[in-house]
């Protein structure tokens, strides 16, 4: 129910118009089986009697295909709304929080999302279902209303069964979506981790036969408990409307009113209705299914809301010829987790960097290098202390001025081949001269400024990483170990050409490296160990 009133809340107008076309193509449907009812009975020609039928049944299908088409269209619609509207909030959100949320953010948004739009398809038919049931039980309540009765008591037997079962689906399903999230990010641990575990035998069997394999063998036993229950359902469906028809026959031929046509007319009646019947008695054993899914869907959206950035339109004015560092760090300190647990951390960092300088940072693994380069770019927010651009307290007003003064390539930074926002500042000569220079210009190919990779090694994908940031043209570049993965050629290209052009161009430059016979042709070269700035040198 929480998709239909989800549907409800923005469309009940669109929503009101397919119901109404779902009830009277159920009207039609009844109103056929009642003339072929009186066609099997009729003993004089009824030839105009079948064309009156089966106008009709055109008419009701008609109708059933016209309504679901718009049904399905207006939910398909909306769950596209619903995915684009949880896209938007996580590229609002903390970063951190991303961070801390992303194994669970793909399969919410395909799996779950999914789900509900499969679960949204069932829906036009659903409808369609009920209005049948409800005009063809009105007929049969003409033809005997005690036999109605009777029968409407059996199916709700069923229901009831149904119900009953139902917050057992919901634990079941909840269990399965968090198996499922586990799993997932097992499985991409498998992908990202493919050439350490392929190195160690150990390791490899250890993480298939204790990572992988448990959580692997609880999510299909769920699986299989919903399976089987939902098997449970439709037998014993069956069972009650057969043991319940029989008690009813048990019952009436007892008594001195009993028809037997008219109890054949019924029977005739039910087998018209029994498809209608397990499509709602399958939709209703959904609704849990979909229940978690949106809950899945809601609890990452508010999650997101709930750390979400109030990110401003305060702009963050240039000062040009200003005497004041670009960007300055005031004991900026930073935990991963909660200051008062026993977490890793890092700062006070005391740093001023000055426009047009070339900054070289460097120190061991696990030093601090990223995070402090998280810190300078916005991504984090320091748990303490200040950080200013040209003096002005960077906060969460002016936040997205601040982040959007940065080109930056990471560690792990993706490969994006779709930079049609390039477009209005940049032409594909341009593109074609930097993609030249980067040696990838035989390797790729640029559609409208959609690039299509063509097997492309691991630095030649750095290199194409490398291109679309060069392409950004922003004041401020962050390039965090990017030579680390190029052959001893590009690397050279990169700090003697590349870096110098971007120097020339009045750009500011923070450079994270272990290339330490490059460290000359830095203005600054700054060290870090154990979270902190131990020697700036320049």
């Amino acid at each position: 129910m929480k998709l239909v009133l989800f549907i409800v809340k923005s469309s009940w107008q669109k929503l009101l118009i397919g119901a109404i076309g779902s009830a009277i193509a159920g009207l039609c449907y009844a109103y056929a089986v009642k003339l072929l009812n009186t066609l099997i009975g009729s003993s004089s020609e009824s030839s105009a009697l079948f064309i009156e039928m089966s106008g009709i049944i055109v008419l009701s299908t008609s109708l059933s295909i016209i309504t679901g088409y718009y049904l399905t269209q207006l939910f398909e619609e909306k769950i596209s709304d619903l995915r684009v509207d949880l896209s938007r909030k996580i590229l609002q959100a903390d970063f951190e929080t991303v961070e801390r949320n992303a194994f669970k953010i793909i399969p919410v948004l395909h799996y779950d999302v999914n789900n509900i739009g499969s679960f949204a398809k069932t829906i036009p038919d659903v409808l369609v279902a009920v209005f049948k049931i409800a005009a063809i039980w009105t007929y049969m309540f003409l033809l005997s209303w005690q036999l109605t009765l009777s029968i409407i008591t059996v199916f709700l037997l069923v229901f009831l069964f149904a119900f009953v079962l139902l917050p057992t689906f919901h634990r079941i399903e909840k269990d399965i979506q968090r198996e499922r999230n586990v799993l997932y990010r097992h499985l991409l641990g498998l992908v990202n981790g493919i050439k350490e575990l392929t190195l160690n035998r150990v390791h490899q069997k250890n993480y298939v036969e204790d990572t992988i394999n448990p959580t692997s063998y609880k999510h299909a036993r769920h699986i299989s408990i919903i399976n089987s229950l939902n098997i449970l359902v439709t037998k014993s469906a069956e069972l009650i409307v057969i043991v319940g028809i029989g008690i009813i026959i048990i019952v009436l031929k007892s008594s001195a009113s009993f028809s037997s046509e008219v109890f054949l007319d019924f029977l005739t009646l039910v087998l018209f209705i029994l498809p209608s019947l397990i499509i709602i008695t399958s939709f209703a054993r959904s609704l849990k299914k979909v229940d978690a899914s949106l809950e899945q869907v809601f609890s990452l959206g508010l999650e997101f809301d709930d750390y979400r950035h109030a990110i401003g339109n305060a702009k963050l004015p240039y000062h040009s010829h200003s005497e004041a560092p670009l960007i300055s760090l005031q004991e900026v300190t930073y935990h991963y987790g909660t200051p008062d647990s026993n977490t890793y951390k890092v700062g006070p960092f005391n740093l001023s960097i000055y426009e047009n300088e070339l900054l070289f940072i460097n120190g061991g693994n696990g030093s601090g290098k990223t995070t402090l380069a998280k810190l300078l770019t916005g991504l984090y927010m320091p748990e303490s202390g200040q950080i200013n651009y040209q003096e002005q307290k960077i906060n969460e007003t002016n936040l997205f001025e601040y982040r959007n003064l940065f080109a930056a390539t990471f560690t792990d930074s993706h490969v994006f081949q779709d930079l049609r926002y390039l477009s209005t500042r940049v032409n594909e000569s341009e593109m074609q001269k930097k993609s030249a220079l980067l040696g990838i210009e035989d390797k790729i190919e640029v559609d409208q400024f959609n690039i299509s990779a063509v097997d492309l090694s691991f630095g030649q994908r750095g290199r194409l990483t490398l291109l679309r940031v060069l392409l950004e043209d922003q004041p401020i570049y962050l390039f965090d170990e990017w030579a680390a993965n190029q052959d001893p050629y590009f690397r050279s290209k990169f700090y003697h050409e590349i870096l110098p052009d971007l120097k020339s161009k009045g750009k500011t430059i923070i450079v994270i490296s272990h290339d330490d016979q490059y460290y000359h042709l830095a203005d600054r070269l700054i060290t870090l160990s154990s979270g902190n700035i131990t020697t700036i040198s320049g």
